[in-house]
C-alpha cells in the first residue's frame, strides 16, 4: 500500500501575529508542521505499520520547510516530494491544489491523508480541490479511520451526532484531533529523518509541467488586519436584584443583545 500524506507548514500556535507594510511579517516567527497534518502523519505511519506499504510526504514549501520535512520523516515517513518554487508558494488554493495533483499523479497512491483543516488559514480548501483534480472520493473531520482490505470505514464527529462513510480505495482522508496520540522521535528516527530528507525530491513548477498562466491566482487578498482590542469588562457589585437590573439594563442598551 502507498499512503501520501499531504503537508504544510504553518506558524506555531504561540506566535505573536504582526502586521508590517500591510502584511504578516514571518521574519524570525517559529514555524511548525500544522497540527491536524501531523494527525494525518501519524496515522499514514499506524496504518503502515499494520498493512505495510509505504508512506511518502508530500508539501509546498520552501528552505525554512526543512525542520518540518525531517520532522515528518523522523515521525516514519519513508521519503519526501518537496514543491518548493517560489510561484507554488504565492499562489492561491487553486494554484497549489493543481501543482500537489501534477506531483501526486505518477505517485498512483491508494490513500492520501492530510489535516482536515489548517490552523492559519482556518480551512482546507486546498485538499478538497486536490481530491476532485485527482477524482477521488474525500470525507474531511474523520476522528476513526478504519482499513480492512481496500475498503475504508471512516467516522466523522457531527453536530448532533456521527457520520460514518465506507468507501474503497484509493480515498483523500482529512483527519480531526483525537484520531490518534503523534509519536515523538527518538534520536536515532531523528538521525534518520535527517538523512532521508537530504534525499527528498524537489520539483519545480516547470518540473511539473504547469505555466506561469495556470497559477495565477483567481483569489485576492484585499486587506490584512488584527482585530480590534478588546475594551474593559464591567464589573457589577453589590445584591443580586439591583445587579441583576443593571445588567439588563447594559445588556438591552450597551451591548444591543437584548
Amino acid at each position: 500500500m502507498k499512503i501520501l500524506v499531504i503537508m504544510k507548514q504553518t506558524f506555531d500556535t504561540e506566535a505573536q501575529i504582526v502586521l508590517k507594510d500591510g502584511k504578516i511579517e514571518a521574519e524570525g516567527v517559529k514555524q511548525i508542521l500544522n497540527p491536524y497534518d501531523e494527525y494525518a502523519v501519524e496515522e499514514a505511519v499506524q496504518l503502515k505499520e499494520k498493512n505495510g506499504g509505504e508512506v511518502i510526504a508530500v508539501g509546498i514549501g520552501d528552505a525554512a520547510f526543512e525542520g518540518t520535512l525531517r520532522h515528518v520523516l523522523a515521525m516514519g515517513c519513508d521519503r519526501a516530494v518537496v514543491l518548493d518554487d517560489p510561484a507554488l508558494q504565492a499562489a492561491d488554493a487553486r494554484g497549489q491544489a493543481a501543482a500537489l495533483a501534477a506531483a501526486i499523479r505518477p505517485l498512483e497512491a491508494d490513500l492520501l491523508l492530510c489535516g482536515y483543516t489548517m490552523i492559519d488559514c482556518g480551512d482546507g480548501e486546498v485538499n478538497i480541490r486536490l481530491a476532485a483534480l485527482l477524482g477521488m472520493g474525500e470525507v474531511m473531520a474523520v476522528s476513526q479511520l478504519t482499513l480492512e482490505g481496500s475498503t475504508i470505514t471512516a467516522v466523522s464527529e457531527q453536530e448532533g451526532g456521527r457520520l460514518v462513510v465506507a468507501g474503497e480505495l484509493p480515498l483523500l482522508i482529512g483527519v480531526d484531533k483525537g484520531i490518534n496520540e503523534p509519536r515523538y522521535p527518538g534520536m536515532k528516527n531523528i538521525m534518520q529523518g535527517r538523512k532521508k530528507a537530504k534525499a527528498a525530491l524537489h520539483l519545480s513548477a516547470e518540473k511539473l509541467g504547469l505555466s506561469p498562466e495556470s497559477l495565477q491566482p483567481v483569489c485576492q487578498v484585499k486587506e490584512v488586519f488584527l482585530p480590534a482590542k478588546r475594551s474593559a469588562g464591567t464589573i457589577l457589585t453589590g445584591e443580586a436584584g439591583p445587579a441583576a437590573r443593571k445588567l439588563a439594563a447594559l445588556l438591552h442598551g450597551e451591548a444591543k443583545v437584548v
